[in-house]
């Protein structure tokens, strides 16, 4: 009886795009899909629609402009990884893959563990904080091959 090969995709992502790969012959990959968020690389004063409000200070005459508590740019970046999490969930529900590396800026794979679901999360055979997102094919399969 043949066993069944495990399917096995690489996940490589920054706040503005993500590129999923599928393991050929390890560490031998081929790209599955190119996800894109250019409202994450955008700045912030370019993501509101206007100036701060103002706000009155609780004691005295003062005024000063309402800051956010989450920048823009952080929210776009939340956004990305919720819509990774979702196209990961997503293929997993339907079989496409059963193992998982993924590869992916320092501060992005933090916001990705907090949005990948726990089926997921329970597929990751392991996580590098590395920024390989411009990288060509061959320079992604040498990292993976070292890990």
């Amino acid at each position: 009886m043949l066993k069944e090969h495990p399917k096995t995709w690489v996940i490589v992502a920054d706040k503005c795009k993500a590129k999923i790969f599928r393991i050929v012959k390890f560490p031998r990959i081929e790209e599955v899909s190119d996800l894109q968020h250019p409202e994450s690389a955008l700045h912030n004063q370019d993501l509101v629609s206007s100036r701060p409000g103002r706000t009155f200070q609780s004691m005295g005459n003062g005024r000063s402009s309402y800051q956010p508590e989450t920048e823009p740019k952080q929210v776009e970046a939340i956004k990305f990884a919720t819509e990774i999490s979702h196209t990961l969930s997503t293929a997993l529900n339907n079989g496409e893959y059963n193992q998982l590396y993924v590869i992916a800026e320092p501060s992005f794979l933090g916001l990705l563990r907090q949005h990948i679901s726990p089926q997921v999360q329970k597929l990751i055979l392991a996580e590098v904080g590395k920024q390989l997102t411009g990288s060509n094919k061959e320079a992604i399969e040498k990292h993976l091959a070292e890990i």
